[in-house]
């Protein structure tokens, strides 16, 4: 029975060890050159990448850096972002928003901003956008010194420009803002007022989440994406669409598509940390391809 109890505790062991990292190796299944994953939150500083053992090799080997989308596609995409995020007239926020809510959710833009934004400025704006931003709001507290203007995923994207790498996306701009921003406005303004009225409970997932991620443990990435989904009243057929537009469907695809990218080059895969971990996360469904994939130590 002890040694039954010690194997257990080495398999506990291992598999923790296994997912507290960010950053894996792609091998085998007649790779001439490995690949790599590497998880990130999106609003991560660029800095936290030094503390991460092996990222700057991974870097430098490999041919190519692919991200959920290529900066440059952002940049072509500033007007269908603007038409994405726009309420129609018949649907600004304080046609689909009890007053109650808006109030909350003034108080928490004034707050965050020192007073320089308030709801009424944001009237025209999709609720969605609206939650978007508060989700943001909420993730800044975790992760201080935050620039808009470098965020994690596109800063690597410029190191690997300077070092001369190709660069690719697996979505175009478009395509995301469609599952950000796409769904009828009733459904966006009974989200933002759910979380509006679990305002506590949404502020600790954004906690666990980020503190999760600090502590590169993907399993506990997982989780708190996991449970928000489990705790949110929304009917069960809807939270299982959600989690398939968000994370299950983009990630069949990207897998897919690295098996016709990475015979021909090596490529490091910078995207979201939720989408590696799980049974059926990119980790997961390359290994089911033949793959090895092995955190780098």
């Amino acid at each position: 029975m002890k040694k039954l109890a010690f194997i257990a505790t080495l398999v506990a062991l291992f598999t923790f060890s296994a997912n507290a990292q960010l950053l894996w190796k792609v091998s085998g299944n007649g790779l001439a050159k490995p690949s790599y994953l590497f998880g990130t939150c999106h609003i991560a500083t660029v800095k936290m990448t030094d503390s991460i053992p092996g990222f700057n090799d991974a870097l430098n080997a490999c041919d190519a850096v692919y991200g959920e989308i290529e900066k440059a596609d952002i940049a072509n995409a500033q007007q269908a972002m603007m038409a994405a995020i726009m309420a129609p007239a018949d649907s600004t926020l304080s046609k689909v928003i009890d007053p109650a809510s808006l109030a909350k959710a003034d108080s928490l833009f004034r707050a965050a901003t020192q007073g320089m934004v308030s709801i009424s400025q944001l009237e025209t704006l999709k609720p969605a956008y609206v939650s978007t931003q508060l989700a943001l709001i909420m993730l800044m507290e975790s992760f201080p010194g935050f620039n808009p203007m470098e965020q994690i995923d596109f800063a690597i994207q410029g190191k690997a420009t300077q070092l001369g790498k190709e660069l690719g996306g697996f979505e175009t701009t478009q395509f995301q803002l469609n599952i950000l921003y796409g769904k009828p406005i009733k459904e966006q303004a009974e989200s933002l007022t759910r979380t509006l009225a679990k305002l506590d409970s949404a502020k600790q997932a954004g906690i666990e989440l980020a503190n999760a991620y600090k502590a590169q443990d993907l399993n506990g990435v997982y989780e708190a994406i996991m449970k928000e989904q489990r705790e949110s009243d929304e009917p069960e057929w809807k939270k299982q669409r959600n989690i398939d537009e968000l994370i299950y469907n983009r990630n069949a695809v990207w897998a897919k598509k690295l098996q016709e990218l990475m015979p021909a080059k090596s490529i490091l895969v910078v995207v979201g940390a939720g989408h590696l971990p799980g049974e059926k996360g990119l980790i997961d469904l390359l290994q089911k391809a033949g793959y090895s994939v092995q955190p780098v130590k």
